[in-house]
């Protein structure tokens, strides 16, 4: 379905239509616990045939789903269609300008907010540096059920970042448990976690081992 108006409205406002706002304009999340047994990107989900069987994730390059933003009713039938959806993932990276950090936080929470009107949900935590922690949770209920990637922090200093923001996300979360797409990387806390591997790790065919 190609929807010019959907297209052209830049803050798609149906998109939190009925939801609770948090004090920094993020629409507030219904509390999840639920485990995903297999995933597949968003990619995928077009060719994907058993779609009731799987959760699908947005872990890969942006303007892979960008088109989402563009036109999200485009997808709704599909997504329905799933187990499950764990929530956009627009990138928050140190060296982006801060607003736009913000944005791309922002177009994450609505876009899961309008999932979870049609499918459950597990919302997706991403954070940039220690400055991001001031807003980077907002909108997350206590005690859900969460979920986060590994790409793209394997050289020192982003295991180092990704450390300080999972265990920031543990104290002001409290998630009952973490979904983590990706290599895993040590972290302190003994939070229960569930691991899956990214797309690029499936596409270089590696192993649990590797």
């Amino acid at each position: 379905m190609y929807d010019k108006d959907l297209i052209n409205d830049t803050l798609k406002e149906f998109l939190i239509e009925g939801a609770e706002l948090t004090n920094f304009g993020f629409p507030i999340l219904p509390k999840q616990n639920n485990t995903p047994t297999d995933v597949i990107n968003f990619n995928e989900l077009l060719k994907e045939k058993n779609p009731r069987d799987k959760y699908c994730h947005f872990f890969i390059d942006d303007y892979r789903f960008e088109r989402l933003w563009k036109n999200p009713m485009a997808y709704e039938k599909q997504l329905s269609y799933l187990k499950g959806i764990i929530t956009p993932d627009f990138s928050m990276t140190a060296d982006m300008p801060r607003p736009m950090q913000i944005w791309n936080c922002y177009r994450n929470r609505a876009l899961a907010y309008w999932m979870s009107t049609f499918n459950r949900i597990i919302p997706t935590i991403g954070w940039s540096d220690e400055e991001s922690f001031k807003w980077c949770f907002d909108g997350i209920p206590k005690g859900s059920t969460v979920a986060v990637s590994t790409n793209g922090c394997h050289n020192t200093y982003g295991k180092a970042i990704y450390r300080q923001g999972f265990e920031a996300m543990v104290e002001i979360l409290e998630p009952n448990k973490v979904i983590v797409i990706g290599k895993p990387i040590e972290v302190s806390s003994d939070v229960p976690k569930v691991y899956f591997k990214s797309h690029g790790q499936i596409m270089k065919g590696e192993t649990d081992e590797t």
